[in-house]
């Protein structure tokens, strides 16, 4: 996969890059900006209590092999949901 990446922009300008690098954070935030509302509406619904956990914590602990608070803060962050109890690892 990567050494297709990097074929693809050894012969691009630097406008090229520029322009796809703007192309790729725009994805990328619109990407993050879903995962934030589907994860606010799976807390929302206690979807986690289904499969035994105590908080989404767990839940995303075991289903997406989420490590750490940051990814999750980051995510509800999004879309300013902030943290909620539950998701900070407490």
């Amino acid at each position: 996969m990567f050494t297709d990446v990097v074929a693809g922009v050894e012969g691009a300008t630097d406008a090229d890059l520029l322009a796809e690098l703007g192309e790729v954070e725009e994805r990328r935030r619109a990407e993050a900006a879903k995962e934030a509302v589907l994860l606010a509406e799976l807390e929302r619904r206690k979807v986690f209590a289904h499969d035994g956990h105590v908080t989404m914590w767990g839940l995303l602990r075991s289903m997406v092999g989420w490590s750490g608070s940051v990814e999750i803060a980051e995510a509800f962050a999004v879309c300013g949901t902030g943290a909620h109890a539950g998701i900070a690892g407490s």
